[in-house]
């Protein structure tokens, strides 16, 4: 994730056209990475997931995102 962000942030970082990159990395069927359903779940545990795992994705957002320096990263979170 790091590298392809980082390519990104050195293409389009200064780019008067680019006002924010939206973090998506950690999300499931929302936009919110803390918002999952049921099935979901089931389907993600089956496969290996766990609550670690996105704790770490959460928690990872700063380094992977670290490149974009002149625009905002947005977090989307549901209120």
């Amino acid at each position: 994730m790091t590298e392809s962000q980082n390519a990104f942030a050195n293409r389009y970082g200064t780019n008067a056209l680019v006002s924010d990159v939206a973090v998506a990395s950690c999300n499931t069927i929302t936009s919110n990475p803390f918002v999952m359903s049921g099935t979901v779940v089931s389907s993600l545990v089956s496969s290996g997931w766990s609550t670690s795992n996105q704790d770490q994705c959460i928690n990872n957002v700063f380094s992977n995102y670290g490149a974009w320096h002149c625009i905002y990263v947005e977090f989307t979170f549901n209120n």
